[in-house]
């Protein structure tokens, strides 16, 4: 696919030949999404962890590793699915 670039302003850096690096939107899906760095990777599964409550009178974090399917990854985010449904 070729795709032509017209700038709105004159950039006098710009050479005729150069290359452009663009993020071309074909549509739009909203998504469930999480930062890359969220998604974790354990024995070729990939899980996040849910914040659970804490128990009673305890000020202690619990936390559960859920397993997800990721979707597509873009800008350092991941979309996902949960597993099972009856998390959240």
């Amino acid at each position: 696919m070729q795709i032509n670039c017209h700038l709105d302003k004159e950039d006098t850096q710009l050479l005729p030949g150069m290359y452009l690096k663009a993020y071309v939107e074909s549509g739009m899906n909203k998504v469930e999404s999480l930062p890359d760095a969220a998604i974790v990777e354990f024995e070729g599964k990939k899980f996040v962890f849910i914040d659970q409550p804490a128990l009673k009178g305890s000020k202690d974090y619990r936390y559960r590793m859920v397993e997800v399917k990721t979707g597509v990854a873009e800008n350092g985010y991941t979309g996902f699915l949960l597993q099972n449904r009856s998390v959240r």
